[in-house]
């Protein structure tokens, strides 16, 4: 027979997780802004203290200044970026027939390599990271400055939060405190592989373009590079957005030769993510590949650009809590 404090308890836990599963499923559209601010957190957090107890600034003026700096780095070139790419690209776009004729040229050249196939879902890729940015991004303007003005509220707090907060927070871990300070140092691991694994990337992408433009005396080699870079950190855009563009225009202009190397740099670019990042997370961060690889799939789709980080992550907190719970609870039975 259960007596009253263990009918309470059980009744209590009941009430305590449902509304901590509502409280959740409330939040689940502002989810990847609650986790940007946390991994913004993790990742600007040792300049923040620096400009604190080195420099001397306040902790106020230090978040500001690192939110400003954000801003400034980050999101503007972003628009500019996007800006520039979509009136690239679209105009080349627009003229289908005779780029599909090229294919077809091309495909003649070349027999038993179905081009048309591999250029039209590049290029379906393309009109979707593009045309279908803007529309929704004008179409959910609302939702994002919502997330955006969630995020850096977020941000704001974590980074001037006091030490005691800090310890109270974490106080509430269902875990002792070693496996606490274990999710706690997985979660920074995890946030700082990630990143250096995903920049690492990014370089590597956008030197190949820096390269290639520059072996077949395309201008702007460079900053075209530098923004294939940029668009390597977007799972649904990526360095095709560089690419497509010139190989359009070097079948429009009937290069052939050239078209077919950038079609075979292309495909290797966006096949790179995949091959080098499993690897590179094991490498520096002890992430097993599948770990990286599973995550990313499932995190990408629920979280756009920051799945290639939260996913791996919580995968890693959920098997870390697994055996967590297995050594508190249940080896002890």
């Amino acid at each position: 027979m259960y007596d009253d404090h263990q009918i309470k308890k059980v009744f209590a836990s009941v009430v305590l997780f449902s509304l901590i599963a509502f409280l959740v499923y409330a939040l689940l559209p502002y989810i990847g802004a609650i986790f940007g601010a946390v991994i913004m957190y993790v990742v600007f957090s040792p300049l923040y203290k620096k400009l604190v107890h080195e420099v001397g600034f306040s902790k106020g003026v230090s978040a500001v200044l690192i939110i400003l700096g954000t801003l400034i780095l980050v999101i503007i070139p972003s628009i500019f970026v996007i800006k520039t790419v979509y009136s690239e690209v679209m105009p080349a776009i627009s003229n289908i027939d005779l780029l599909l004729e090229n294919i077809q040229s091309l495909s003649n050249i070349i027999p038993g390599i179905e081009f048309d196939k591999v250029v039209s879902q590049e290029i379906g890729s393309l009109g979707a990271s593009t045309s279908g940015f803007v529309v929704n991004t004008a179409s959910s303007l609302g939702g994002i400055l919502v997330n955006m003005i969630l995020l850096y509220f977020m941000f704001y707090y974590l980074l001037t939060l006091s030490d005691e907060s800090k310890k109270k927070f974490i106080s509430l871990s269902p875990f002792n405190r070693r496996n606490t300070h274990a999710l706690v140092v997985e979660f920074k691991n995890v946030t700082h592989t990630t990143i250096v694994v995903s920049g690492i990337i990014a370089l590597i992408q956008g030197a190949i373009i820096s390269v290639s433009f520059m072996f077949f005396g395309i201008p702007g080699a460079f900053f075209w590079g530098f923004i294939a870079a940029i668009f390597s950190f977007l799972p649904f855009v990526g360095p095709h957005l560089i690419w497509i563009p010139i190989f359009i225009l070097k079948l429009l202009q009937h290069d052939y030769s050239v078209a077919f190397v950038f079609l075979v740099i292309g495909i290797f670019l966006s096949s790179l993510d995949g091959i080098i990042r499993p690897p590179l997370q094991k490498e520096m961060g002890n992430i097993h590949p599948l770990v990286s690889l599973i995550g990313a799939f499932a995190g990408v789709p629920i979280f756009g650009l920051l799945g290639i980080i939260i996913g791996p992550l919580l995968l890693c907190y959920l098997l870390l809590m697994i055996r967590m719970y297995k050594e508190e609870y249940l080896d002890d039975e």
